[in-house]
């Protein structure tokens, strides 16, 4: 995972997300591996810490999740 400011500089890379507060039995099944998780998890943090996340993956799936304005 890589951060960006809101300028588009970079604040961290090469990061890992791990959620918190999670039993690790979920009553959703996100389809995907570790980074597809993430991107899910990382969502949440929309309107609150995060502007956007977008998600690339290596088959050319490109997802996007952004802030309401």
């Amino acid at each position: 995972m890589t951060v960006f400011n809101s300028r588009g500089g970079v604040m961290a890379y090469r990061v890992f997300f791990k959620r918190v507060g999670t039993s690790g039995v979920s009553g959703t099944s996100t389809v995907g591996g570790a980074r597809r998780r993430a991107f899910e998890g990382v969502k949440a943090l929309v309107g609150k810490q995060l502007t956007s996340v977008l998600f690339r993956s290596q088959d050319g799936l490109t997802l996007h999740f952004g802030a309401e304005k």
